[in-house]
Order: C-alpha cells, then structure tokens, then sequence
C-alpha cells in the first residue's frame, strides 16, 4: 500500500478490514470508489449500505441478506463471533416469534440439544404466511417444559422458510 493511499484511507477516514479472509474497505459514495482506483488500490471495496463491522471482531459483514450476523443485545455480530459463544445469541431466539435463527447449522442446534418440532413453515408474497406467534403459542401451549426457536431453512425475496426446534427447558 502507497503512502498515498495510506494518507487517503486516514483523512476519509476509511477502514480496511477482513472480508471472507481478504481485505476490504467500505466506501460511502463513487467518489470514494473512483479516488481509489486513481491510486492503484488494489483493496476491495463495497458500500458502507451493504457492509457493516462486528461490533465484537471488527470484521467486515455483508448486511443484505441477514445471513452473516444477527443482532444480539443490539449490537451487530458475524457468524464467527456468534458461534464463538453461542449461548447469549441462542437465549435471544428462545420463545420469541420475531428473530429466527440464520447462523447456526441444524446440525449445532442439535449439540446444543435443540430437535426439530415441525417443519415446512413459509411466509411470504403468495398467500401462505404461516404466523410464528400462533405457532409458538401452540407449541407452548402443549409443551411447557419446553423452549423453542425458529430456524431459518431458506429465503429469497418474496418468502421465508422455516423451521421450528425446540428442547426441554433448562433447569437452573
């Protein structure tokens, strides 16, 4: 990296950080992005309304798709940190119809001793919206020594697909 790119990233105060591995920088404008390149960056780039930072690691997230963090006691975390200690993140999904689950694997939800209740949940545009309120109300409703979450199977712009798990309850 020139010294002129150094002075540059500095007094726009722009951050290059680690993005799947690599470099990268979030840029505000065109602007940015056409500076940058006049002076052989060769860093990728991407807009501060796609990425974000972990509040945790400082590591760069892609923020369109929800799919590479969650928000946890209102700070934004990757999927690394999250799996890093996933108790505090698994205690904000437990019995709330309005987070569901997009980090964690079925396969980890079932370390943490979670099974899967019922599937082929879908919300979305085309006139099936399965309401996670009247589904998790049942679902306590018919076990009370159980605490459950939504998972996420897939999503695209119109629906999502889930998913719910549950586990006995923990006793303190």
């Amino acid at each position: 990296m020139t010294e002129e790119l150094k002075k540059y990233l500095e007094e726009n105060e722009l951050y290059v950080g680690k993005y799947q591995g690599d470099d990268f920088i979030i840029i505000e404008s065109w602007e940015q992005e056409e500076e940058l390149e006049k002076l052989g960056c060769k860093i990728d780039i991407g807009f501060s309304g796609e990425y974000s930072t972990c509040a945790s690691c400082c590591n760069i997230i892609h923020t369109l798709d929800g799919t590479e963090f969650q928000i946890v006691n209102g700070e934004m975390l990757c999927a690394e940190c999250i799996k890093l200690d996933s108790e505090e993140y698994i205690l904000s999904l437990i019995n709330n119809e309005d987070k569901t689950n997009m980090i964690l694997s079925t396969e980890e939800l079932g370390e943490l001793g979670f099974e899967l209740m019922q599937g082929g949940y879908e919300h979305g545009f085309y006139g099936i919206t399965d309401k996670p309120r009247e589904i998790l109300d049942e679902f306590i409703e018919n076990n009370n020594d159980m605490e459950f979450i939504f998972h996420c199977d897939s999503l695209n712009p119109f629906a999502i697909y889930f998913s719910l798990y549950g586990r006995e309850t923990k006793s303190e």
